[in-house]
């Protein structure tokens, strides 16, 4: 009987525990900028859930919507897709594509799957039912490689349904001489393997930002330096309103781009909320979904609930 009582008493002060850890981590100070009437329909403050990730995923880098309550991911070094069902949290599949590498984004399209390593090349495979698994064939991987001058680091990795375009963005890139620039550019690939012309879909430049933020002086003043710092890891388009939504782990911000390539709305993410966000994807209802590295923890996933229908383009 005393046995039981300490069990039960124990049982009731890890449930303790946990709901304060969860009380404590569930708001968040971020800072938002855009005007009264393009600003981004989430509370950034209040993430919905919060998936924990096993060690498998602790350096998840990339993050795509898979089917109802299934997101695809891929982790930095390992050559492999893992499903990770939201209802039921916890890894329900994986398989294996490719030799160990330095993987940075996943995206499904249709019954294709597509990853992008970091030097710009993108594996590519169709996943079928085996045994009522999915599962895919070593023989049906193919990958094709991304030529843009100069050295080029390339994290995001994301697909424009309206254009049915792969679309690519650069967390650094130099230019023929070797000199790195501060432009941040997001390249436009077909499905079948080449650039779409011969210049970037959109550029993200610091003159860009700065501009955009002299408009939001009281907010940004005395941080001047590490508003200007982005680095994109991640990008995803809004399946409703059709904007670009880029998340940088390097500057810690998420940035919307309209169709034409400018700045509708900026958040300086707080550290606390994501760690090292990496991946970004929408469900077709439009919930936000963002993966964050573990750094030294289990990975993480944070939804945040969409509440504006909003379907213009």
């Amino acid at each position: 009987m005393q046995y039981i009582l300490i069990q039960l008493l124990a049982g009731c002060l890890l449930l303790l525990l946990n709901s304060c850890d969860l009380s404590r981590k569930k708001k968040y100070n971020n800072t938002e900028l855009a005007p009264e009437n393009k600003t981004p329909a989430y509370n950034f403050d209040e993430p919905s859930k919060k998936y924990f990730l096993d060690e498998n995923l602790e350096e998840i880098s990339g993050l795509s919507w898979f089917g109802p309550d299934q997101v695809a991911c891929v982790q930095d070094e390992s050559g492999r897709v893992f499903i990770y069902n939201l209802e039921e949290k916890k890894i329900e599949n994986h398989f294996k594509f490719g030799k160990s590498g330095d993987y940075e984004g996943i995206e499904v399209v249709d019954s294709t799957f597509y990853v992008l390593r970091s030097d710009g090349t993108i594996f590519y495979f169709p996943v079928s039912l085996v045994d009522g698994r999915r599962a895919i064939s070593q023989d049906s991987v193919q990958q094709f490689g991304i030529t843009v001058p100069g050295e080029n680091d390339i994290e995001g990795l994301g697909y424009d349904p309206k254009r049915k375009h792969l679309l690519l963005a650069f967390k650094n890139r130099a230019d023929e001489n070797g000199d790195v620039t501060d432009e941040k550019p997001i390249y436009a690939v077909s499905v079948t393997d080449t650039l779409v012309g011969n210049h970037p879909q959109w550029v993200i430049t610091e003159d860009q930002l700065e501009e955009y933020f002299n408009d939001y002086k009281e907010g940004i003043a005395g941080k001047k330096k590490s508003w200007l710092e982005f680095k994109p890891s991640g990008i995803a388009v809004h399946p409703l309103t059709g904007h670009i939504y880029i998340i940088a782990s390097e500057g810690k911000k998420l940035i919307v781009l309209n169709r034409k390539g400018e700045i509708e709305a900026a958040v300086k993410i707080s550290p606390r909320m994501l760690k090292q966000p990496e991946g970004i994807c929408f469900a077709p209802n439009g919930d936000l979904y963002i993966a964050s590295e573990g750094r030294g923890e289990d990975g993480f996933i944070l939804k945040f609930d969409y509440q504006k229908k909003d379907t213009s383009q």
